[in-house]
């Protein structure tokens, strides 16, 4: 590990436990019935993290940054649009004079999710929004991270349930088991 990303790793530890600026004041609720605090896994090094060890980051998969919509100067027209425009002489790339719905891209953005210990966090660059993992310890704590992150322009259905999937992939349990 570089002395930057070391560096790097030290603040979100403190941040993890002091209350960084990537987490939201949530009503945590403890463990209920079913739902043994596991620890989570790394994604990298394959081992157990322990509180205050590390984070649970959800991340634009392209990127590995903060998730966003992409600005109006980002937005992309379909190949159909483009063939029109060329044919009218208009702009294809931003900025654009105007444009239609149905000739942009659809385009959504591809939100990863991973389990880091601080150490094994690649690049210190990368600003992941990150979740503390002493704060999802419970299946009842990580609900209330889905329910809030289904507030975020940047979350789509399919991502909320892959996070809630994340859950237990992460801890190599069987997503369809009901707990006894």
């Amino acid at each position: 590990m570089t002395q930057k990303n070391a560096k790097k790793a030290a603040a979100r530890a403190r941040q993890a436990t002091q209350g960084g600026k990537y987490q939201a004041n949530l009503r945590i609720v403890g463990g209920g019935a079913g739902s043994s605090p596991k620890p989570w896994t790394c994604s990298k090094c394959k081992k157990p993290i322990a509180a205050g060890e590390g984070s649970v980051d959800v991340m634009d998969a392209e990127t590995g940054g903060s998730p966003r919509r992409p600005t109006s100067s980002e937005r992309r027209l379909t190949p159909e649009a483009i063939e029109e425009r060329q044919k009218q002489g208009r702009p294809t790339q931003p900025p654009f004079d105007g444009f239609s719905i149905g000739e942009l891209e659809r385009n959504p953005i591809q939100i990863a999710f991973g389990a880091y210990h601080f150490e094994c966090v690649e690049s210190a660059d990368m600003e992941p929004y990150w979740i503390a993992v002493e704060r999802a310890e419970t299946l009842e704590q990580w609900c209330h991270w889905v329910h809030h992150l289904t507030e975020k322009t940047w979350m789509a259905k399919d991502d909320i349930a892959r996070m809630l999937a994340f859950w237990f992939t992460n801890r190599g349990e069987d997503i369809y088991q009901v707990p006894t």
